[in-house]
């Protein structure tokens, strides 16, 4: 779950979307299915889903799978290991997400290797920030 007044999901009813989410999930696959909210979100259970407020660490061990609408915990998911699904191409897991839950089961496992190196390519460190380098990368 995403907070609320996060501007990937403004425009849409996100709760909306985690309990369709949720109870298609509840259709495809006999596997537990907990609901982790953002920890600054005041998102309460979902009936029939598991609820973890523990850390997204804790919660990524045990999972099978990361299903997300285009939070970033899709990419640390990918990065721990996990199939990831995004509902929203603005997630910036998109590239090797799955797209439909109907192979939730048997996830897809695309190959991460260009992506990780795509999304690390676009990440500067503080010190790097503080000299100004992601500046002069960009006005190149």
């Amino acid at each position: 779950g995403q907070v609320p007044w996060d501007a990937s999901v403004e425009g849409t009813n996100h709760e909306k979307w985690l309990h369709e989410t949720a109870k298609q999930l509840m259709v495809i696959s006999n596997r537990n299915i907990v609901f982790r909210p953002h920890p600054l979100a005041p998102l309460n259970a979902i009936p029939g889903c598991g609820y973890s407020r523990g850390s997204l660490d804790e919660a990524l061990v045990n999972a099978h799978a990361v299903v997300t609408y285009n939070s970033n915990t899709a990419v640390d998911g990918a990065i721990f290991g996990k199939p990831v699904y995004a509902a929203d191409e603005g997630s910036m897991a998109w590239k090797i997400a799955g797209k439909n839950l109907e192979n939730i089961d048997t996830p897809p496992f695309p190959d991460r290797k260009q992506w990780a190196s795509d999304l690390a390519y676009c990440q500067w460190s503080l010190g790097e920030m503080e000299e100004g380098l992601a500046w002069r990368h960009l006005i190149r």
